[in-house]
């Protein structure tokens, strides 16, 4: 029986091959499709949010603005369908007996009612 020998192989031959190998696996990466499918919630959760209202002259007009973030951002997540503040009956200034039951004459499932407290020095506090 005979021994055949090898014959050492190039280190630079050893280095093509690897960097073959390596563009074959990112071309085929770089080929690859990815799908990202977003499917809509089945019933979007009603929710009314009124301005928030503002402890004096400065913050009144603020409150609006904070109700509006606060309405296009749930708006956004897809689960929450903000209610059209123009059919809203109760005053935002209205915090002590709230009457649900108009609420949800209006299809509302939540609430939102804010007040923004000016706190002095450019500082405000929101309560919420």
């Amino acid at each position: 029986m005979t021994l055949s020998r090898f014959r050492p192989v190039s280190p630079l031959l050893i280095a093509l091959a690897a960097l073959t190998l390596l563009l074959a696996g990112w071309a085929r990466e770089a080929s690859a499709q990815r799908r990202l499918e977003v499917t809509p919630y089945e019933r979007k959760f009603k929710i009314a949010i009124q301005p928030f209202v503002g402890d004096s002259a400065s913050t009144s007009g603020t409150g609006g603005e904070i109700a509006r973030v606060v309405s296009s951002d749930l708006d956004f997540t897809g689960i929450f369908q903000p209610l059209n503040p123009n059919s809203f009956l109760e005053d935002p200034g209205q915090t002590a007996g709230i009457d649900f039951d108009t609420w949800r004459v209006l299809g509302a499932e939540a609430l939102v009612k804010g007040k923004i407290v000016d706190e002095g020095g450019g500082r405000i506090a929101i309560e919420a």
